[in-house]
């Protein structure tokens, strides 16, 4: 355990404290003042990093700050490697090649009917009812119905419902490690179940990609299939869910930004990367130091671990001004809720599209939605709203042929 370095700001921080979750920037922000690279003594140790340039410069060195001895403190109860994001190169450019077609910006557009097709029926269902909990009907539904969709998995409403449930138990509940690891278990026997059908029965599915993918000649071995399907599962649903939630909590909190993108649809987008970056998905991804390092003039040795804060970042004041408020058009915004550098999120494209066709689909559809009561946004909790009835029984019908043909 390193010692040099410590404050007891930082040394006594729990980060999956409820207190401390339920609103962290006020913390955050004494950390990039008091002590911008400090040791935290939860977790066997490791340094947290808050400052927007520190976490920048560390993102970018992956040969000194390396991803392949974990990028989640405390580990996430699983055996294998979440890839392609749990590699270094030359290992993680060429598993990142395997699907980088896939998700290109490009390839992502031309599924943009696919998702606003899902994002209109979900809609549909909820549209006369007058009140609906768009958490659990409608954020968390929409991203899990595209990555089932990439990933050929044709499941009913129970088991999308089981996948998310699973998921969200190890991404955001991570205080209990026997039910984040039953949850894993469940997402393991699930692939178990379908990697041998579709090897099979092969399709233009992301599992059927990896199955025929080769690097270096070879083909992807079971495990790293299985560890690359794991994690895009993962990745593919809460981080995405999360943002949804909380750009309609912040549209609902403001009559002006309702307006405003109402009458500018086209403004959406930027609204979807500035709650990106007011409420970063992913609070922070660890790295460990291959040699011995300085971040922000604190010594770093070979074989710590360092937390890059990536909530704390994307609210320091040296690089966003006013930080804490939600401004649409915020330029310049390069915020980090996606990572930067080699290990940028691979699937940030399909991210922004889930969103932002979300919001465009809940403001065509459903403009006057209110959230019923105080609801918090850092978690995966109910977002209860009210709104006037609608029949879209036309427009879903429409849908469905439109996909059919």
């Amino acid at each position: 355990m390193s010692s040099s370095g410590k404050c007891p700001l930082t040394a006594d921080w729990q980060p999956y404290d409820p207190s401390f979750r339920k609103d962290p920037f006020p913390i955050y922000e004494r950390f990039r003042s008091e002590c911008p690279v400090g040791w935290v003594d939860a977790h066997d140790g490791f340094w947290a990093v808050s400052r927007y340039e520190d976490v920048f410069r560390v993102a970018l060195d992956p040969e000194t700050f390396c991803s392949s001895k974990g990028i989640a403190i405390p580990p996430m109860e699983y055996d294998g490697r979440a890839l392609p994001m749990e590699s270094d190169p030359p290992e993680h450019t060429a598993l990142r090649s395997i699907l980088a077609r896939e998700l290109s910006r490009k390839a992502v557009a031309a599924r943009e009917p696919m998702l606003r097709g899902a994002a209109r029926r979900l809609l549909a269902e909820l549209s006369e009812a007058g009140a609906a909990d768009f958490s659990e009907q409608f954020a968390k539904l929409l991203p899990t119905t595209v990555i089932c969709k990439l990933l050929g998995i044709e499941g009913d409403a129970a088991q999308m419902r089981d996948l998310q449930e699973w998921t969200e138990e190890i991404v955001y509940e991570r205080k209990d490690a026997a039910s984040a690891r039953r949850a894993s278990d469940s997402i393991v026997a699930f692939f178990n179940e379908l990697i041998p059908h579709r090897r099979e029965n092969p399709g233009s599915d992301f599992i059927s990609r990896l199955l025929a993918a080769e690097v270096d000649g070879a083909p992807l071995s079971p495990r790293q299939v299985m560890d690359f399907c794991w994690f895009l599962l993962i990745a593919g649903l809460d981080n995405t869910a999360f943002t949804i939630r909380n750009l309609l909590l912040q549209i609902s909190a403001s009559d002006a930004l309702r307006e405003r993108l109402i009458r500018e649809p086209a403004r959406i987008a930027e609204a979807v990367e500035e709650v990106l970056r007011l409420y970063s998905p992913v609070w922070g991804i660890a790295r460990t130091a291959t040699r011995d390092a300085e971040v922000g003039g604190q010594p770093i040795a070979a074989g710590e671990r360092v937390m890059m804060l990536f909530a704390s970042a994307d609210r320091d004041g040296e690089q966003f001004p006013e930080p804490d408020r939600f401004v649409l058009g915020r330029e310049p915004n390069r915020h980090l809720a996606f990572g930067v550098g080699k290990h940028r999120c691979l699937g940030l494209h399909l991210a922004r599209l889930e969103i932002r066709v979300a919001v465009e689909e809940v403001l065509r559809h459903l403009p006057d939605y209110r959230v019923a009561g105080e609801v918090d946004w850092n978690g995966m909790g109910p977002l209860p709203v009210t709104y006037t009835p609608r029949a879209m029984r036309s427009v879903a019908a429409r849908t469905r042929s439109s996909n059919s043909s």
